[in-house]
């Protein structure tokens, strides 16, 4: 499969220009030749409202403002043969517990095929997310023709690291994400930068691809939100562990992943 990675800068609360460098990069995505085309374009988390949102997730038009962003994405994809998959505020479909999910969405053909929210909720260091969202409860994976895609949202994938010396989390969404036995494995990630993080990072992701048994392929955003830098560097690793390829760190990029070659065109 041939996957786009948009490795953009989105503002938060900035709906208008996060679209924009969305769709600026599916239409990209969208290549008139067919031999550039992708079949799927990746964004990263949060990319449609931008990240660190803090107390603007108890403001309602959060969500609206999120609905009518993700209606003019979906349009985008009408009678395209590449999918795209965005990061994203949701409401929480249950009458109990936080207002929000941190979600990922993936459209095709003017609709959403398949959603999957985040499981962990980081509260330390500059986190608050269990502040603000509801954890999944459940993974699923989305189906492009005979492979099979699973989602994971940045977080999801660093259950067994240890922060301050411990692990934190009784749970590990990558035990549930290998019973699915995905052919293709994603993280939506925005994830701050931090001195010696980007080898810390490609290392514990390829020991999830490993565990999976599948390739990882990974997005980041750049730019920053207050005091939060972010610093991109993307990367895929192939089933086996082992770094496949890299973009740029603290720059715009965009790149194409061919699954199949295991390299970045």
């Amino acid at each position: 499969m041939r996957i786009a990675l948009a490795q953009i800068a989105p503002v938060v609360g900035d709906f208008e220009t996060n679209v924009t460098l969305i769709s600026n990069a599916y239409a990209r995505a969208c290549s008139a030749n067919s031999a550039d085309q992708a079949r799927l374009l990746l964004t990263p988390e949060l990319s449609v409202s931008g990240y660190v949102l803090l107390d603007l997730l108890d403001r309602p038009e959060i969500f609206e403002r999120t609905d009518a962003a993700l209606a003019k994405l979906a349009e985008l994809t009408k009678g395209e043969s590449t999918a795209l998959a965005v990061g994203h505020v949701a409401r929480n479909p249950n009458s109990s517990g936080r207002a929000a999910m941190n979600c990922i969405s993936v459209f095709e053909n003017g609709k959403a095929v398949h959603t999957q929210a985040k499981t962990l909720l980081p509260t330390y260091d500059v986190f608050d997310e269990a502040r603000y969202f509801e954890p999944a409860t459940e993974h699923g994976v989305w189906e492009s023709g005979k492979e099979k895609v699973a989602f994971a949202i940045c977080e999801d994938l660093w259950g067994a690291d240890k922060v301050l010396g411990r692990k934190i989390y009784g749970k590990n969404p990558v035990d549930a994400i290998t019973k699915l036995a995905p052919d293709i494995l994603i993280s939506m990630s925005a994830s701050p930068f931090e001195s010696g993080k980007r080898e810390h990072r490609e290392k514990l992701h390829g020991d999830v691809a490993k565990c999976v048994g599948a390739p990882l392929i990974y997005v980041n955003q750049i730019g920053a939100t207050d005091d939060v830098l972010f610093d991109g560097a993307s990367f895929a690793v192939d089933a086996g562990g082992k770094i496949a390829g890299r973009l740029a760190a603290f720059r715009d990029a965009y790149a194409v992943f061919d699954t199949e070659k295991n390299v970045f065109d």
